[in-house]
């Protein structure tokens, strides 16, 4: 398991509403090497329902291995792409 050190914060502590559902939206500038696991950050102080990919630089899939209240575990199909996910 390796830790994307290199994540980007929460983008501008981005938190947005959807209906009673909160979320937020991270930038991951560089996924490292494909399909391994990677921890990054979870600020939602519980476990996400879901990951949405909602902007990508070359054609990389987001897999969610794994998620908890304090993390949350993905898997990138390519090899350093810049991703943006939504997780809420």
């Amino acid at each position: 398991m390796n830790d994307i050190k290199h994540t980007t914060t929460v983008l501008d502590n981005e938190w947005r509403k959807d209906g009673d559902m909160d979320a937020f939206v991270m930038r991951i500038p560089d996924t490292g090497t494909k399909n391994v696991l990677y921890k990054v950050n979870n600020p939602l102080g519980r476990a996400p329902v879901g990951v949405i990919t909602i902007k990508r630089n070359i054609d990389c899939n987001v897999l969610c291995a794994d998620v908890d209240s304090n993390s949350i575990t993905l898997k990138f199909t390519a090899d350093n792409s810049d991703v943006t996910i939504r997780v809420w």
